[in-house]
């Protein structure tokens, strides 16, 4: 059996893909889940012939934090190896140069996505469905959550808003809907992205579905595609839809810059200068896609981040 950790039963969308996947494609795996006591949690490890964090940025918690996040995975591996447990990191995001190099030092094996391996969500299939002309969005309470700064991110959800209600007056055969991508209490998905379909006119609100499989084919019906979490990405790039990335973690550029994305990150600062409005036309007035990395190709990726 392998022991599988991550941030499971979160509700969470990227952490569902990437356990579904998981669990797809390596026989015997038991996960941990939101809720699981200390008990159970070291029953499973002493019953377990390894121990695995399932992908995600363990090693990182961007803002307040950090350190928490990446002691316990740390004390985890050094846990795992007195007690001569195989410990593997499959397909995690960076934590920086330090941590990366201890992660190493205590690991029996990792893989690290957006460099040598892909995204494990990577390897889901779904039903696609027939494109149409609408624009999705996803937005998440970045600042607030991470560093405490709720007038940043009204700003931020009030600027998205100006430069959609722009774009749409331009392209009024098109529909808008916000795509939440997280519906735990502490992460409000919903909420931000509830505020922000208030302020655009007819647009619609996807609300957290919990089955990973139908969100994928909500998001292969859109043309185009603008998101702030991870996640949102991958599955716009699964989906084979343009998107800019809303660029607030470093893991977000490095996925754009791995998939061969061709429109930058636009930042915070550059949305509330108004500059969205320029990269949203351009998303739907070209195929961005046409120069990505093959879809094929960052399947492979994934799955050799997980042969374990």
């Amino acid at each position: 059996m392998i022991f599988v950790f991550g941030y499971y039963g979160y509700k969470n969308t990227g952490d569902d893909a990437m356990e579904l996947a998981i669990k797809s494609t390596i026989h015997n795996v038991v996960t941990y889940h939101r809720g699981d006591g200390v008990i159970k949690t070291v029953r499973n490890i002493l019953k377990s012939k390894a121990v695995a964090i399932g992908g995600g940025s363990h090693l990182r918690n961007w803002g307040k934090g950090w350190w928490y996040c990446s002691g316990r995975v740390l004390l985890l591996g050094i846990m795992c190896r007195l007690l001569f447990k195989k410990f593997y990191m499959m397909n995690v995001g960076s934590g920086g140069k330090k941590l990366d190099f201890i992660a190493k030092v205590i690991s029996t094996k990792v893989t690290q996505r957006d460099t040598e391996t892909m995204d494990s969500a990577m390897l889901l299939d779904f039903k696609p469905r027939h494109k149409e002309k609408i624009l999705g969005i996803n937005l998440q309470s970045m600042s607030s959550i991470y560093y405490d700064d709720y007038d940043l991110d009204e700003k931020m959800v009030v600027s998205v808003c100006k430069s959609v209600n722009e774009w749409k007056s331009r392209h009024p055969d098109w529909n808008v809907r916000f795509i939440s991508f997280n519906g735990n209490d502490y992460f409000p998905d919903d909420e931000i992205c509830c505020r922000a379909s208030l302020l655009v006119p007819g647009s619609y609100l996807y609300t957290y579905n919990p089955d990973v499989r139908e969100v994928l084919s909500e998001m292969s019906s859109l043309s185009a595609f603008a998101g702030m979490r991870y996640h949102s990405l991958v599955f716009a790039y699964m989906t084979d839809t343009p998107f800019v990335a809303i660029y607030t973690y470093p893991r977000c550029r490095s996925f754009n810059s791995a998939v061969h994305n061709m429109i930058e990150p636009i930042g915070i600062d550059r949305i509330i200068n108004g500059e969205l409005t320029t990269l949203l036309g351009q998303l739907c007035h070209s195929r961005t896609d046409e120069y990505w990395l093959p879809l094929v190709d960052a399947k492979y990726l994934a799955y050799k981040g997980i042969d374990v």
